[in-house]
């Protein structure tokens, strides 16, 4: 498949989940669900709708932010989910908001901003929701030209070579400046690339080389190489089984891994005016495929087959000195977390049990190429979900996995997401962990390593959460490698802003 005929097949996945008037009505029960669901469950005020910019001059510490902790973490996740009185189903559709927390000699400032997409503009002009990929169909839908239609850039953010861009699942990267987080546009990497999807989670190796991929439910995915300096070396379309899934990718020091989970769209359920969430379904009898891709030549692959299963995330893969390859990656059993749990916090519906979705597990899993097999084994006994490794071990053989966490018997029937953090050694299984309290919502934490260390996980691990008692987002710092100890500072934002999905830090 060639490129035009790759975006042409995007722009009829897009145009296709928004043709039939479905979910738009005079009253919104979603946008009125919600805000009864609130009233009873405050935590879901973590998925509530920001309709402005934020920015905070001077945070509130507590504690001692670490002298040597001096730069910005960039954070992006979706943040307005309401237009015109009607509310998003999912919570992947809400417009991305890039957020910076700089950490300077005189203290910690905050600035978030919405990426002024096509799709932002073409909505805030209508004064109504216009577009819908995940939750539903929206009435009267604006024109889809392209995937960048659709695009919320909302899902992860990025500096290279001191351009910084919010990322998105299925179009392109926008850059945003550093500074202000002005919306500078969408990134067109080469002439005959524009509009081609480039995903939310690029590997970046320690020495300052980027891989990214993108695409992938219509049997094709997208294989970027881009050198430290910015510059586009190579961008490949590579053929793979059509997924319902392909959201985060593996490098090791010589290979690409994908891996498809046993999950694909019902068509029927899509026919009938469901979203692209409700209609994935998890065939608990397909394996998941994992392929492996050589840097210097893509054509050269092997796959391999995994227990089925669902995934979004992975933490890092590497080389074994015989021939192996070994990655880490958060497994669910089914794929109702996109469906079913999403709908239910959007419409903040209390009644349902949030741990349906909720229920995950970290493996290790190995690749022998001389066997042509691959076996898995569970890493340890809590619930995780977003995965995060030192920096300085993209791609090498790595110790430590951080992840949000939550034991099972802390989740109850009103608990939503995670409310912990954990670092693993993938080795031996054991474990450190922190326990923020059942009033709180996590976002991911990033492992910031302690300038002029060498040793994996010494560092900072930075990260925010939402506190739903004071309503309020909260950053903490802890020592990466003594969670338990709890943080070491926190900074306290005057507002309350949802949670968002991932970032960078930047000394």
């Amino acid at each position: 498949m060639n490129r035009r005929h790759f975006l042409s097949s995007s722009i009829a996945l897009a145009a296709g989940s928004s043709l039939i008037p479905a979910w738009a009505q005079a009253v919104d029960p979603y946008y009125v669900g919600f805000r009864e669901g609130l009233k009873k469950l405050p935590a879901l005020g973590a998925f509530a709708n920001v309709s402005s910019d934020v920015a905070c001059s001077a945070a509130r510490i507590e504690g001692k932010i670490p002298a040597a902790l001096r730069g910005v973490l960039y954070r992006n996740g979706p943040a307005q989910f309401e237009r015109g009185g009607v509310r998003h189903h999912h919570w992947f559709e809400g417009d991305g908001m890039v957020q910076a927390y700089r950490f300077t000699d005189e203290g910690v400032n905050h600035t978030g901003k919405f990426v002024r997409t096509k799709k932002f503009k073409a909505e805030e002009k209508a004064g109504r929701l216009g577009y819908s990929v995940f939750g539903g169909r929206v009435e009267n839908p604006l024109p889809v030209t392209g995937p960048d239609s659709m695009n919320a850039a909302n899902t992860s953010v990025i500096a290279i070579n001191n351009a910084v861009y919010a990322l998105w699942e299925g179009g392109s990267a926008y850059e945003v400046d550093p500074v202000t987080l002005n919306t500078k546009g969408p990134k067109v990497w080469a002439p005959d690339w524009a509009g081609m999807p480039f995903s939310a989670h690029p590997k970046v190796t320690p020495d300052g080389n980027v891989w990214n991929i993108g695409g992938g439910w219509n049997g094709d995915v997208a294989v970027y190489h881009i050198n430290p300096q910015g510059e586009l070396v190579n961008a490949t379309l590579v053929k793979v089984p059509p997924t319902a899934m392909l959201h985060d990718f593996l490098i090791t020091e010589n290979f690409v891994v994908l891996v498809l989970s046993s999950a694909s769209f019902d068509s029927k359920a899509m026919a009938n005016g469901e979203g692209m969430a409700a209609a994935m379904k998890v065939d608990l009898v397909t394996p998941m495929r994992v392929i492996t891709l050589a840097k210097n030549n893509l054509s050269d692959r092997k796959e391999y087959d995994l227990p089925n299963g669902f995934v979004f995330h992975f933490g890092n893969a590497f080389e074994t000195r015989t021939g192996q390859i070994m990655f880490d990656y958060v497994r669910f059993d089914s794929a109702s977390i996109m469906a079913d749990n999403m709908k239910a916090i959007m419409k903040g519906d209390t009644t349902t049990d949030f741990r349906q979705g909720s229920r995950s597990q970290a493996m290790l899993v190995t690749l022998d190429p001389k066997t042509g097999k691959a076996s898995q084994t569970a890493v340890f006994n809590r619930m995780v979900e977003m995965p995060n490794v030192d920096p300085r071990v993209v791609g090498k053989r790595h110790q430590y996995v951080f992840h949000t966490s939550a034991k099972e018997t802390e989740l109850s029937d009103r608990a939503i997401g995670f409310a912990g953090i954990s670092r693993v050694d993938i080795h031996s299984g054991r474990t450190d962990a922190y326990d923020y309290g059942t009033d709180y919502v996590v976002e991911e934490h990033i492992l910031v390593p302690k300038p002029r260390s060498t040793r994996e996980g010494e560092g900072w691990l930075v990260g925010a959460a939402y506190n739903a008692k004071t309503q309020m987002t909260e950053l903490a710092i802890f020592e990466a490698l003594a969670l338990a100890a709890g943080p070491v500072a926190k900074v306290f934002l005057p507002y309350g802003l949802p949670i968002g999905f991932h970032g960078h830090f930047y000394a």
